[in-house]
């Protein structure tokens, strides 16, 4: 009862400041012996699959794709998160490297702007035919207390609730099913040559460019006319990029 006594005077004192919803949910926090966001995450509550890297959750994934050509590897991942257009976005690439680093939206449902789902900032790594992944960063995005959507940390998410077991677990089947389609991609799709690098990194579409090299230079297209060996590409930006024989012949902006 007392503590019941406690909450309401709060409410009614921190109502009378004219607190946001999210301040008066840390203050209750406090009051109740719930704020855990200065706690550090014990390692041993951690899941098989996980690991803390630099005090965040992180999976560190690898697939070995032996027979394959490297160059096309890495090109081909580069394809593959590209098109994924709404839920990745690349953010760096080191090509000489062979590295690139994208922000991720994994298990998003396009049908209902309210469903949860998980962020992550994603490095990918080659060496030779191997590719190396490191998932960190990871939060799951869905509606606060108003409705609106809100992302918690998977390092403040409380480790002794089942519901937060579930979701690390699904995070991971979810991710596990992505490196699998990325592989299945990569070894089902030829890769084409790729020389305008410059470009690409400068987001910019010139003449001469292939299909893979449009698409890693200007992203996805919202709409594809093909008519004989001609093949027009509607972008984003109101542009049109015009392919003759899988070659830019001409960018309508």
């Amino acid at each position: 009862m007392t503590q019941r006594l406690l909450i309401s005077f709060l409410l009614l004192a921190v109502l009378g400041q004219g607190l946001s919803a999210q301040k008066l949910g840390g203050r209750l926090k406090k009051l109740l012996g719930k704020d855990k966001t200065e706690q550090a995450l014990d390692t041993a509550a951690l899941p098989a699959s996980y690991v803390l890297a630099d005090g965040l959750m992180a999976r560190a994934l690898t697939v070995d794709l032996a027979g394959r050509e490297p160059d096309g590897i890495f090109v081909q991942s580069l394809v593959f998160v590209t098109q994924m257009d709404e839920k990745a976005r690349l953010e760096a690439m080191d090509v000489q490297g062979r590295q690139w680093r994208a922000v991720m939206a994994v298990g998003l449902n396009d049908d209902d702007e309210k469903a949860p789902y998980y962020t992550c900032r994603l490095r990918l790594t080659q060496e030779g035919t191997r590719l190396n992944l490191l998932a960190d960063s990871i939060s799951l995005v869905s509606p606060g207390f108003l409705g609106e959507m809100k992302g918690t940390a998977f390092e403040r998410m409380n480790p002794e609730k089942e519901k937060t077991r579930q979701q690390w677990a699904d995070f991971a089947a979810r991710q596990d099913q992505w490196l699998g389609e990325l592989q299945q991609y990569i070894v089902r799709t030829p890769a084409q040559p790729v020389t305008h690098w410059d470009d690409i990194r400068a987001r910019r579409v010139v003449k001469g460019m292939n299909e893979t090299e449009a698409l890693l230079a200007g992203g996805v297209a919202d709409f594809v006319r093909k008519s004989g060996e001609r093949t027009r590409w509607m972008m984003p930006n109101q542009s049109t990029i015009i392919f003759e024989q899988g070659r830019v012949v001409s960018v309508v902006r």
